[in-house]
């Protein structure tokens, strides 16, 4: 199994050095990725790309990657599927060039949960009023963003999906570190089990925690794009490459 990565991408360099059956090579650019080069011999073993969104989108393109990237489309279906189990499942799109008023007449807030939908992630997911909406006016207009009212949260946290494992990869956004971060994990992992079924093969979810409130899932992600925060690199190696051995 061969592993491509984007020259930004550090947290997963310790892979070669383990035991696995894992072959890393880095480019500078997925330019440097040639079919002609590389075609035959990843025709007979499976390549994996991790990196930036445009990296990996465009292995993707020249038929190099093997795990499922989640587009827009592909998104949108989980989403649906999972709707009940979302933090933020009762906003709207719209054209990110909409005017405040018309958000804050929708839904009667002056404080709006706002995310891009563009998956390179074109501005930071967070609360805005009128006024910080206003930084977002260089979108282009032709992006789409996503509103909802905002929902208090004390944690985030992260896991990566391959086949029916999820491994943890770290608490972050934390709003106290007197939180009981072991307890919050079992309650998070009884929630991926429940809703395991319902989620594509491979993913990353960002699971939301609050107190006296169920576990929600933020967002799902690729797992070529997403970070690994305080990933266990021996054990994502090590899964990764049983689930290529039974998917193979």
């Amino acid at each position: 199994m061969k592993i491509l990565l984007d020259h930004n991408i550090t947290s997963v360099r310790s892979i070669p050095s383990l035991q696995s059956g894992i072959e890393v090579e880095i480019y500078e650019h997925w330019r440097d990725i040639s079919t002609k080069q590389f075609g035959h011999e990843l025709s007979k073993k499976p390549a994996f790309a991790f990196g930036s969104f445009n990296f990996t989108f465009n292995c993707e393109r020249s038929g190099t990657t093997r795990l499922d990237v989640l587009d827009d489309f592909k998104q949108s279906y989980y989403h649906y599927r999972i709707n009940n189990a979302l933090l933020n499942n009762t906003g709207r799109y719209y054209p990110a060039r909409v005017s405040w008023q018309e958000l804050a007449q929708d839904f009667g807030a002056t404080e709006l949960f706002v995310k891009p939908n563009h998956p390179c992630k074109l501005f930071e997911s967070k609360v805005y009023n009128e006024v910080s909406f206003e930084s977002l006016r260089s979108i282009s207009p032709s992006e789409m963003i996503f509103v909802d009212h905002p929902r208090p949260i004390l944690c985030e946290c992260r896991y990566f999906k391959l086949g029916s494992q999820f491994l943890y990869a770290g608490f972050y956004k934390c709003e106290s570190a007197d939180l009981d971060f072991e307890a919050i994990s079992l309650k998070c992992q009884a929630f991926l089990q429940e809703i395991a079924q319902q989620l594509p093969s491979c993913c990353v979810v960002d699971l939301a925690y609050n107190t006296n409130t169920p576990v929600k899932i933020v967002e799902l992600n690729s797992i070529h794009n997403s970070g690994f925060y305080a990933m266990d690199m021996q054990a994502f190696a090590e899964t990764l490459q049983k689930y290529v051995n039974e998917n193979s």
